[in-house]
This record gives structure tokens, C-alpha cells and sequence, in this order.
């Protein structure tokens, strides 16, 4: 009886104990990366950009007037985000491929002939000193991963740099008036057999925002 009366102090006071010691924390670690946040945040207005008939094609509709090369901000929204990815202190440039980067990578000489059959840019955003860019042999890689991944984003590091890739989708039917070919993933049999009509929602290209 005696015994029994111990063992049942003993577990009251365990109780008592754990009742006392703080909860485990529920909240998640930051992020080890906060500028991925601003990514986001460029991204969805850069792809705004691209639902605008009016804007020309390609690489200028994120270059500035006059150039391809310098992201000009439009809008007070996107000062205000170019200001904050500047005093996160990014290094940040953005390159742009077709939807020919499902494919092989041309040759030099197919995109001598036709640029826009390779990767376009750089397009600095935060720094306008014209200066050696991030090396660009990866990009069509990580393009074609981007095009075959189901949520037409990819994110990967390359040589102290982050790339991240999302698409760019063709939205109404007013992107499939200009965008009137599709290259499926078939790289065999005659090329009118390997391509198609544009649809709402098929890939038009990607863009890669490179950073550190």
C-alpha cells in the first residue's frame, strides 16, 4: 500500500512538471533566403507586363524604352519594389527564353539568324554598370527544366547564384493571336508534326531572375 501511495506521488508530481515547462514553438524558422519574398513579388508584376497587347514582344517588355537592357520601373509600384530589392542589396539580372527551350539549344549560328531563338538579356534590375554578367550556359538548361515542371517554376544555384525560372503562360485568347505556334516536347518526325495552334494556358517562355 505503502509502495503504491510513492508511485502515485511520483507520477503527480511528473504531471505537474510537464504542465510547467513551456509549449514547443509552433512558428517556422524565417526564411534563409528573405529576398525570395521580393522574387515573388517582381514576378507577379513582370508577368502583369506580358498581358499588355501593347508592349512589343519578348525581352522589351521588361527592358526600358530605348533599351533591353535596364529594367525601368512604370509604375509607383514597381519603384517601390526596385527600391526594396536594391537596399536588400541583390545583385539581380533577368534573362528571358522562348518556348523553343523545350528543345535542343541552337547553335550560335541559328540565334545569329534568329535571336530570339536563344536566351535574351541580361536585364540589369538593380545595378546599370554595364559589367561581365552571370555566365549564361546554364540558363537554357534550367529554361527546359522550368517548361517540364508542372508548376512552370524551378529554382536552383549555380556558381554562388540563384536562379529562379517561372513561366509565361499565353493567359486569354489574345495572347494565341500573336503566339500562333506550340513546339511540344517532340523532337523527331517532320516539324509539321511538331507543332501546333497556341492554346490558353500553354507556355510562351521563361523568365530567369538570377541573383545573390
Amino acid at each position: 500500500m505503502r509502495w503504491n501511495d510513492t508511485l502515485r506521488r511520483a507520477g503527480l508530481a511528473l504531471l505537474c512538471l510537464a504542465a510547467a515547462l513551456p509549449a514547443p514553438s509552433t512558428a517556422q524558422l524565417p526564411d534563409p533566403d528573405p529576398r525570395k519574398e521580393l522574387i515573388n513579388e517582381l514576378d507577379a508584376l513582370v508577368q502583369r507586363r506580358f498581358l499588355d497587347i501593347d508592349k512589343g514582344f519578348g525581352i522589351r517588355r521588361i527592358g526600358g524604352p530605348g533599351t533591353a537592357h535596364v529594367f525601368q520601373a512604370e509604375n509607383a509600384e514597381e519603384q517601390s519594389l526596385t527600391s526594396r530589392l536594391k537596399a536588400s542589396g541583390a545583385d539581380l539580372t533577368m534573362y528571358l527564353a522562348s518556348v523553343s527551350a523545350q528543345g535542343d539549344e541552337p547553335s550560335g549560328e541559328e540565334v545569329r539568324l534568329s535571336p530570339r531563338l536563344g536566351i535574351r538579356g541580361p536585364v540589369w534590375v538593380t545595378q546599370r554598370k554595364r559589367r561581365p554578367a552571370f555566365d549564361r550556359r546554364p540558363l537554357w538548361r534550367i529554361a527546359k527544366q522550368a517548361l517540364a515542371e508542372s508548376t512552370g517554376a524551378t529554382a536552383t544555384r549555380e556558381n554562388g547564384w540563384t536562379i529562379s525560372a517561372r513561366v509565361v503562360r499565353a493567359a486569354d485568347a489574345s495572347c494565341v493571336v500573336c503566339h500562333t505556334t506550340q513546339f511540344p516536347l517532340v523532337t523527331d518526325g517532320p516539324v509539321a508534326a511538331r507543332v501546333r495552334q497556341t492554346r490558353v494556358g500553354d507556355p510562351l517562355g521563361v523568365v530567369m531572375y538570377v541573383y545573390k
